[in-house]
C-alpha cells in the first residue's frame, strides 16, 4: 500500500485543494488536519510528486532556515530554506515508497551571489520513476516538478523553461520577490557549475570510517 508512516498521503490529495482555496498563503499540517479530513485516492506517480512539491511550497515558510535535518520535524516546525524543502519532500515521497536522493548544484554568475564569482547553491530532491527509468526533480522550494534529472537540465537548461511553458506556470508574488527564477528555471541550470549528492557523500565517509575501525579492531 501507499500509506506507510504516521501521515496518510490520501489526506494530502484533498488538503492541497483545501490549501489552494484559502486566502492565507500558509497552513500548518496540524491546522489542515483539524479542519479538513477527507480522503481521496492516490493518482499517478508524477502527479503525486507534484502535489507533494505544492504541499511543501504552501506549508513551509522561507523567511528563516530549517532547524532540523529530519523531514517530518521540518514540516512540523513550518520553516525551511531549499535543503529543508528537499528533506520535507523526501519524507513525504518516501512514505509513498519512492526512491529519492537529495541533490545540490553549484551556481556562479548570480547578480546577488557571494564573492567575485557570484556563487550560490541550490538543493532539490530527485525522485526515481521506475516505469520510466528516470530521475525527476522535485523542487519543493519553488513548488515545481521537472520531468528531468538535475544533470539533464544542467546539460540542456532550455528544457526547464520549456516545461514551465508546457504547464502554463505563473509565478506568485513570493516566487517573484525571492527571485526563484535564479534557482528553478533555465537561469539556474545555465549557471550551474557542478552537482553532488550530499547523502551519498556522507555514506561514503561513514563506510570509510567503518572500514578503518574494522581493520583496527
Amino acid at each position: 500500500g501507499h500509506s506507510k508512516g504516521n501521515i496518510n498521503f490520501k489526506d494530502f490529495d484533498i488538503l492541497l485543494s483545501y490549501l489552494s482555496s484559502q486566502k492565507s498563503s500558509f497552513l500548518t499540517i496540524s491546522e489542515a488536519y483539524k479542519e479538513f479530513k477527507v480522503y481521496s485516492n492516490r493518482t499517478d506517480d508524477y502527479e503525486t510528486i507534484s502535489k507533494i512539491a505544492t504541499f511543501c511550497y504552501r506549508t513551509l515558510k522561507p523567511e528563516k532556515p530549517h532547524s532540523y535535518r529530519d523531514g517530518k520535524k521540518i514540516l512540523e516546525n513550518n520553516y525551511a530554506w531549499c535543503g529543508g524543502y528537499a528533506r520535507a519532500a523526501k519524507y513525504l515521497c518516501e512514505l509513498q515508497n519512492f526512491r529519492t536522493r537529495i541533490t545540490t548544484f553549484f551556481l556562479e554568475g548570480l547578480p546577488f551571489g557571494r564573492g567575485d564569482k557570484g556563487t550560490d547553491t541550490h538543493t532539490v530532491l530527485e525522485v526515481w520513476l521506475p516505469e520510466k527509468k528516470q530521475w525527476i526533480i522535485c523542487d519543493a522550494m519553488a513548488g515545481i516538478v521537472f520531468p528531468n534529472s538535475v544533470n539533464e537540465l544542467i546539460e540542456n537548461p532550455e528544457l526547464a523553461d520549456k516545461h514551465l511553458e508546457t504547464i502554463n506556470f505563473v509565478p506568485d508574488q513570493r516566487w517573484i520577490d525571492r527571485k526563484y527564477e535564479w534557482y528553478s528555471s533555465s537561469k539556474a541550470y545555465s549557471h550551474a557549475k557542478g552537482m553532488k549528492h550530499p547523502i551519498e557523500l556522507v555514506e561514503k565517509i561513514i563506510t570509510s570510517w567503518e572500514n578503518v575501525r574494522f581493520r583496527n579492531n
